[in-house]
């Protein structure tokens, strides 16, 4: 008989006074890599609401436990900003990762993936947002307390110099640009 997960949900968002450095990278701030949170902080904080790039890292900097487990399938959805004023773009494809990593450079370890190619309601029209879905399946994955959990994100699209069309990840719990579920084992799994 299987043995049903249980699920946490993260938010990805950026926010403009807080950096995090951990294996090598650096999250949030003026960088191009984010944080997931689970519950949106106050609306107070400065946030960037989102960035101009093709590919982006979100990290949990939170120790999850002494060790966890995942298994089951992550599910959740991202969004992408159009900022052109004039023109339209398409996205053709797109993939996501669910990583864990140590702190030291170059450490980071997949633990499911999710790729799609898209031809159809794929368009971004100006000032807009296409939001994509992603379901990733993790198979008996472990997670220790010196590893943190990582979201990675990467389209491709007509916007050839990755000028116009942004990652959404706004701090705003009404309007949710990019969450993930993850599916951790009961304990003593």
């Amino acid at each position: 008989m299987p043995i049903e997960a249980n699920y946490e949900t993260y938010y990805a968002i950026k926010l403009a006074h807080y950096e995090y450095s951990w294996g090598g990278r650096i999250y949030g701030g003026t960088n191009d890599n984010g944080i997931l949170v689970r519950d949106f902080p106050s609306e107070y904080l400065v946030s960037v609401p989102t960035t101009p790039v093709n590919e982006i890292r979100f990290i949990y900097p939170r120790p999850i436990t002494p060790k966890a487990f995942l298994d089951g399938m992550a599910e959740g959805h991202f969004s992408i900003y159009n900022s052109s004023t004039t023109t339209d773009y398409s996205v053709s494809s797109y993939s996501v990762q669910i990583m864990k990593s140590s702190d030291v450079p170059g450490s980071e370890e997949v633990l499911g993936s999710y790729y799609n190619t898209i031809s159809t309601n794929n368009s971004v029209a100006t000032e807009d947002f296409l939001t994509l879905p992603f379901y990733i399946r993790i198979e008996e994955k472990d997670l220790n307390a010196d590893e943190k959990l990582i979201l990675y994100i990467n389209f491709f699209s007509s916007d050839d110099g990755y000028n116009d069309l942004c990652i959404g990840h706004e701090n705003d719990s009404k309007t949710i640009d990019c969450q993930i579920k993850v599916p951790f084992a009961p304990e003593g799994y």
